[in-house]
């Protein structure tokens, strides 16, 4: 039987989810600890679910991660189908510009930081967080991948163009070197103040108070210009496995926190283009034996689990009867599935 499924987050989840944002700490801006705002998110994704789409706009969608056997909330996810399209989605460009002087024999390089909004019209993965009692397991892997299944399935509520924002570098106050920095010369408060404004959806303070000129990075403190591009050591096993499944870092980085923007086209995403539907042949009492799977049902009310099946032939599959229960499958019906 397996251990855990996942599946779209419910009202009644409310609090396991607040729970889950309140061991995150700072940088998760995606997962705040506001009750009121995490209302409205699994609100928005409920709504994203039913929704018909014929292109990707502003929808939603929020994950959680299930014990089968005390039906405990240990981990969830998340997809932005579009961003930029209610406000502008603001990173920094590390740019590089040569500086020569023949005269002197002088040849440097200069990193620059421009303020832009390149990623309008794409998707976002998101709110991706574990328990850390849980962390040893093969849930992180099974939180990322569950969403590329599901994008593989629906590729029309999705742009073409997938990224994640990695969490930047923090002390051990909670502090981010990189805000500290750079930005508060800026805007006068807390990171946590400005990163909770813009998850509210308020942008403009950025457009209004962020620099209008390129910023010179040696300008900048040692410390802040180290954490430039770097990801928070709790935010590593997940960066190591989006570079397996294909994401690059294309030196864009978060505003706030320094934390690197990894992206990639969904063509050449290896779970969304080695993924395959395959038809419930059998479904069984025991599976003992076999090959190790990823399998999703293929409906919006959308549930993935981690399972052995025997040997698929000709895209039949036989799975057993806890599996199918998690599904919501029965005989007949499509899968997909992807080798774990």
């Amino acid at each position: 039987m397996p251990a855990v499924f996942i599946r779209p987050c419910r009202i009644e989840d409310s609090d396991a989810i607040l729970s889950l944002a309140k061991m995150a700490g700072p940088g998760m801006s995606n997962l705040p600890a506001d009750p009121a705002l995490l209302h409205k998110k699994i609100k928005k994704s409920i709504a994203s679910f039913h929704k018909k789409i014929t292109h990707p706009s502003d929808e939603y969608y929020f994950f959680i991660l299930e014990t089968t056997d005390t039906h405990e909330i240990i981990g969830c996810c998340a997809i932005v189908a579009a961003v930029g399209k209610d406000y502008p989605f603001y990173n920094y460009k590390v740019s590089r510009e040569e500086l020569v002087s023949i005269s002197l024999g002088i040849h440097k390089s200069i990193d620059l930081l421009y303020l832009v909004h390149d990623y309008t019209d794409a998707s976002e993965l998101c709110a991706l967080f574990l328990s850390p009692a849980h962390r040893k397991s093969k849930y992180g892997r099974l939180l990322s991948l569950c969403r590329f299944l599901f994008i593989a399935e629906y590729p029309n509520r999705f742009c073409e163009k997938l990224i994640a924002e990695m969490r930047g570098i923090f002390d051990e106050q909670g502090k981010s070197t990189f805000w500290e920095g750079l930005a508060r010369h800026f805007f006068n408060i807390d990171y946590h103040v400005a990163d909770h404004m813009s998850t509210l959806g308020n942008k403009q303070f950025i457009s209004d108070l962020m620099p209008r000129c390129p910023i010179y990075v040696p300008l900048l403190p040692k410390e802040t210009q180290a954490v430039i591009g770097q990801v928070h050591p709790a935010a590593k096993p997940a960066l190591l496995f989006l570079q397996r499944e294909g994401f690059r870092y294309q030196r864009y980085i978060d505003i706030f926190d320094g934390g690197p923007v990894v992206e990639a086209p969904v063509e050449f995403l290896r779970a969304v283009t080695q993924s395959v539907n395959a038809t419930v042949d059998k479904i069984i009492d025991e599976i003992k034996s076999g090959v190790c799977i990823l399998i999703s049902n293929c409906s919006l009310d959308f549930r993935t689990c981690i399972t052995l099946v025997p040997e698929i032939l000709d895209r039949k599959i036989i799975i057993d009867k806890a599996t199918a229960d998690i599904l919501q499958v029965k005989i007949g019906d499509k899968v997909r599935y992807i080798g774990f």
